[in-house]
């Protein structure tokens, strides 16, 4: 062991098995020794008294030759101090082997030479060269990972530049900020996450539209101001809102007249070239006239294409009767005014002596009134449910709703009457509630000596 001296403290730990190698193999005694191994065994030890190993004058009491590793001046029980049969190595030359229970010179278990990376004068236990974390070992990234609360740019702050911190609270609203505090709207709050991001803002409140419950719902410092809706049959009549309630619906007051704009058409009957057969005819009754369907022009259709009917002369000639035709009519624009009754409890026109072109057109040819014209009435109406519609009058009449034959009073005639209600229809003509639909008016008045024209409903008439 003297060898070594106190050489130790200067030898690195990771030279220290090398050392100890090339010392082992200087002793003197080690040949002799091992060749008498086999002759003397007293003490179980392998020879007895054979060698002072441990340089101190003492003959060791066991087999081995021990070493005085603590140069306490005698004999160890044992050359070495451990139960591995080598001898250990002072490896710190603090005047002790150092003992473990692997046979090499370092004190761990890990079977290598420890460094002495920290420069503390002991070797490492772990079997690995230690290192300080200010040796310049660390990696410093371009920026911080928001949230770790390390200081991952090597500026001496962590998490510097990040959002915010985990954990942390802040109010936050989306809309526009002088909202907050008025009428119902309020901020909410957001937390920020691990990730160092803030998260959603949860809990705030922003305008909605302006509801009737005496708050203000938009934000804009007013309650239910303005505030109305339709209501009513269809949706025409109007409530307003009163602190935070809804006063009665107030239905639209009924128009006192209906004005409806028709076209009139007069024919002669005085003999000439131009005269229409079909006037100062023959007197019946004449059903299906005109077929159940308006034609795509919105005018009847002559139902006899290739025939005539009792009071008429054919198709050709009836098409004449709601069309402007050169040289066999004339036609002008004309107004009937339905006035609201209350004992009818509905609209009505009525004249007994419905000549409205007098004097005009043809002129009366001769006679007291100019009887010979036709009149095309063209409506709509919405749909409401319960409505009635009734004529009496004469001489032909033709209704039609949403396009469908609904009156049939064809033929030359003493004034009769006819009435439908709508309701009873409704599924027949596809009629729905709030709908709007067409009613269109086909009347003639073809003989002398009366024209009757009596119109009463409770349909809200509008001109096409």
């Amino acid at each position: 062991m003297r060898c070594l001296g106190r050489r130790l403290r200067s030898v690195p730990a990771w030279a220290l098995a090398l050392t100890w190698t090339a010392c082992w193999a200087s002793f003197p005694n080690v040949a002799d020794e091992e060749a008498g191994e086999a002759a003397d065994r007293d003490d179980g030890g392998g020879r007895d008294a054979d060698s002072d190993m441990g340089g101190d004058g003492d003959a060791d009491a066991g087999g081995d030759a021990d070493a005085d590793a603590d140069a306490g001046g005698d004999g160890d029980a044992d050359a070495d101090a451990d139960a591995d049969s080598d001898a250990d190595v002072d490896g710190d030359a603090d005047g002790d082997a150092d003992a473990d229970a692997e046979g090499d010179a370092d004190a761990d278990a890990d079977g290598d030479a420890d460094a002495d990376a920290d420069a503390d004068g002991d070797a490492d236990m772990g079997g690995d060269a230690d290192a300080d974390a200010d040796d310049g070992g660390t990696t410093c990234l371009d920026r911080e990972v928001c949230g770790n609360g390390l200081d991952d740019d090597c500026d001496t702050v962590a998490d510097d530049g990040c959002p915010c911190a985990p954990g942390a609270t802040q109010p936050c609203y989306l809309g526009d900020p002088s909202e907050i505090g008025v009428g119902r709207c309020v901020a909410g709050r957001q937390t920020c996450d691990v990730s160092g991001t803030w998260g959603a803002c949860t809990g705030a409140v922003y305008p909605t539209a302006e509801d009737c419950n005496g708050q203000d719902d938009d934000c804009d410092g007013g309650t239910d101001e303005r505030l109305t809706r339709s209501c009513g049959t269809c949706g025409h009549g109007l409530q307003t809102c009163v602190s935070g309630r809804w006063e009665g619906c107030i239905e639209p007051a009924l128009p006192a007249t209906l004005e409806l704009m028709g076209r009139i058409r007069d024919f002669r009957r005085s003999g000439s070239a131009w005269d229409h057969p079909d006037f100062e005819y023959r007197i019946a009754d004449d059903r299906g006239i005109v077929e159940a369907r308006l034609g795509a022009d919105g005018k009847p259709v002559y139902a006899r294409p290739s025939a005539m009917t009792y009071t008429t002369n054919g198709r050709a000639w009836f098409d004449m009767w709601y069309r402007d035709t050169a040289d066999y009519n004339r036609a002008r624009d004309e107004t009937i005014v339905l006035r609201w009754s209350a004992a009818d409890a509905g609209y009505v026109f009525e004249d007994t002596t419905f000549f409205p072109i007098d004097g005009a057109l043809f002129g009366n040819e001769g006679r007291s009134h100019n009887y010979h014209f036709t009149f095309e009435l063209r409506t709509a109406f919405e749909y409401r449910g319960g409505e009635v519609f009734e004529f009496f009058g004469d001489d032909d009449l033709w209704v039609f709703i949403a396009g469908r034959l609904v009156i049939d009073l064809g033929g030359v005639h003493a004034a009769e009457a006819a009435s439908v209600r709508l309701d009873d229809l409704a599924a027949t003509l596809g009629l729905t509630r709030c709908g709007v639909y067409d009613l269109d008016l086909f009347f003639a008045e073809r003989h002398t000596v009366e024209s009757q024209f009596r119109v009463e409903t409770t349909l809200i008439l509008t001109p096409q």
